[in-house]
């Protein structure tokens, strides 16, 4: 019985992987997905070894199933169960899949807790870090991992801007905002201004948060080709642990540094508050701008608001205006639960 990408939901199995071990196509008998690049589950032993001798047996921990997903966000595509029996075909081995394991703790250097750099950042030292060596030697190392595929580039963009009459706003006013006027934002710093788009029609309407009967200005945006943009919608699926194994000398302070990262994706898609100080911004605003220097074109991220998703490009040269129209908001939805 062979398995597919999909069963992993890595990346680096799907576009680096796979291809390399002479799929061939079928259903998966796994998670039975059609038309799939299969290869059978032995093939990938050496893979697995290599990332499970990392892990320690401990009676305290996990299964080593759990342990994967856990850590490292694998067997998307599965039910736990089905994956114990994959993990299984993959080592050959019912036994261990059975035992417990733990990832055994990376020493406190160069280690970065998300917690702890946005109280400083926040209240204590916004310009000059303790946590900026740490940051750069840890969590810098994973951005080449963690970059938009192509296959999931949309080939538009799209931005709205509420109308303050019936007439929409001209093209270049459907970039990002002088530098002289631009507010402080997720991403962007006051007086930095970046472009913030979605990549489907609908989230960009809901992520300016209109009323009911409000007019809203439509802009299709295309982006330069080439352009690298940091994925934080599922750092663990992104940033697999196949290609992390060889790129760092300590796989604990890799998972570290990935969740750190998860941390900040949630930050830049969690809900704008309209009472929200100046310095909420702060931690994710100071992240964005380390990917920038580092020489990135932009970040994507989760909207809490819409079906798709979106980001934030570092420099509007880089995007071109192919269109604006109006459209009328017909009816706003809105769910509640308990606080």
């Amino acid at each position: 019985m062979e398995c597919c990408a999909n069963c992993f939901g890595d990346t680096f199995f799907r576009y680096g992987l796979f291809p390399l071990l002479i799929p061939k196509s079928g259903r998966c008998g796994y998670c039975e997905s059609d038309n799939q690049m299969l290869v059978l589950p032995s093939d990938l032993r050496h893979q697995f070894e290599e990332i499970i001798d990392s892990y320690v047996e401990d009676p305290k921990g996990l299964n080593l199933v759990d342990c994967l997903i856990a850590d490292w966000g694998l067997f998307k595509g599965i039910n736990p169960k089905t994956a114990q029996v994959l993990l299984t075909d993959i080592l050959d081995d019912g036994n261990i899949v059975r035992k417990k394991f733990i990832l055994p703790p990376h020493s406190t250097e160069g280690s970065v807790n998300w917690s702890a750099f946005k109280e400083e950042i926040k209240h204590d030292n916004r310009y000059f870090t303790k946590n900026k060596v740490e940051l750069e030697n840890s969590v810098i190392k994973l951005f080449p991992h963690m970059l938009l595929v192509n296959e999931q580039m949309p080939e538009f963009w799209f931005r709205a801007r509420i109308q303050l009459g019936k007439t929409p706003y001209p093209a270049e006013q459907m970039l990002a905002p002088p530098k002289e006027v631009v507010s402080h934002g997720r991403a962007n710093p006051a007086g930095i201004p970046y472009l913030y788009l979605a990549s489907c029609l609908n989230t960009a309407v809901s992520e300016v948060r209109p009323h009911t009967g409000d007019a809203v200005s439509i802009s299709k945006v295309k982006l330069k080709d080439r352009l690298r943009l940091i994925d934080l919608r599922e750092p663990k699926a992104r940033a697999s642990v196949f290609e992390l194994f060889w790129a760092v000398t300590d796989l604990s302070a890799a998972k570290q540094s990935v969740e750190f990262l998860e941390e900040l994706g949630k930050e830049l898609a969690r809900p704008v508050q309209r009472q929200a100080a100046a310095y909420d911004y702060v931690p994710s605003q100071y992240l964005c701008e380390l990917i920038k220097v580092s020489g990135y074109d932009g970040v994507v991220y989760r909207s809490s608001v819409g079906d798709g998703f979106n980001a934030a490009i570092f420099s509007q040269e880089a995007s071109e205006v192919l269109d604006v129209k109006s459209v009328c908001v017909d009816r706003v939805s809105v769910n509640i639960q308990d606080l």
